[in-house]
């Protein structure tokens, strides 16, 4: 694949990270089979910015929206499913000048952030299971409910206009703010040059929809094929629920989605295979069952978040599986 670089990978990654931090991967690499993988996130971790939500939100300022199918919504709650099918009524697709257009985006806006219906209800249960978040697979409903083309433009053009954005624009949407920009982390990207060339696979697995991140996976020299994201349609179609809610890429489901897309598990036992995986790389929680399998190199852009950073901390102190901090910004 064409490289963003004039120099070395190991030159990049040794500017943004440090000589320490580039001696980690080789050693990581050198000890792992090759075919071990090397896992990304995407969001926050390949880049530096969410762009699952710059893309929610030029869905909900100026594209046309599409009621995804009553089962497609993963575990909305019965309250949750009335208020929005009354915002739609009989319409299946709002367009920019439609009526109805402004009662949908604030309910959707306010069900997707607050996980909640303006009225204080829950609009999720459960609301977060082991391989499930709510409010992030019926994000990735309303991307599924897009056709293709609607959802690799819609792709391309967030992530384009979050490109060409100042880093400090910032819009709050019921409370939750989103940066508007979006960068790549170069090291992250010479990370993943130096492990193919060393005969290792790269990953990448989001809980962002997947064809928004497959779409832009090649701009940053990712194999498309090799990326796992969101996908509710297959998500019902193929996996059976757990804990009453679909499996999803999100923690313990990143690690089943490994298993059968990377590793070829049947579903069946997937949920019980821990993947092959010489580095992983991510930045929340979500990520936590992604990061535990790490073999050799777990690298962290530390967000603070709990059980992230207390995985990092435990195998820093146990000393068999090396660790990189990166700073979020």
């Amino acid at each position: 694949m064409h490289e963003r670089w004039s120099a070395q990978p190991e030159d990049v990654l040794a500017e943004a990270w440090g000589r320490d931090a580039l001696a980690k991967v080789e050693r990581a690499l050198e000890r792992s089979p090759k075919g071990a993988r090397v896992l990304f996130d995407f969001d926050n971790t390949i880049v530096r910015g969410d762009l699952g939500d710059i893309a929610l939100l030029a869905l909900l300022e100026e594209d046309v929206i599409v009621r995804p199918s009553h089962d497609q919504w993963g575990p909305l709650t019965s309250s949750a499913r009335e208020v929005i099918e009354q915002a739609f009524g009989s319409s299946d697709a709002l367009g920019v000048g439609d009526d109805r257009r402004a009662g949908v985006v604030r309910v959707l806006a306010h069900v997707l952030t607050k996980e909640r219906l303006v009225d204080g209800r829950a609009a999720f249960e459960p609301s977060i299971t082991s391989c499930c978040r709510g409010s992030y697979f019926a994000m990735a409903a309303l991307i599924d409910a897009l056709p293709l083309e609607a959802r690799e433009a819609l792709a391309i053009r967030a992530w384009e206009s979050a490109l060409a954005t100042d880093g400090d624009r910032v819009t709050e949407i019921e409370g939750h703010r989103i940066e508007r920009s979006l960068k790549p982390r170069e090291a992250m990207l010479a990370l993943r040059a130096i492990a193919e060339r060393e005969g290792h696979e790269a990953w990448i697995v989001t809980a962002s929809h997947e064809d928004l991140v497959r779409t832009i996976a090649p701009r940053l020299g990712f194999d498309p094929a090799r990326v796992i994201g969101a996908r509710p349609s297959r998500s019902f179609a193929s996996w059976a629920a757990v804990d009453g809610a679909p499996v999803m890429t999100f923690d313990v489901g990143k690690r089943a989605h490994v298993a059968h897309h990377a590793e070829g598990r049947a579903i069946a036992d997937a949920h019980g295979h821990r993947p092959m995986v010489a580095i992983a790389c991510g930045d929340a929680d979500t990520d936590h069952a992604m990061l535990e399998d790490a073999s050799g190199l777990l690298v962290l852009v530390d967000r603070g978040q709990p059980r992230v950073t207390a995985l990092a901390r435990a195998r820093e102190l146990e000393g068999e599986v090396a660790v990189i901090r990166v700073a979020p910004r």
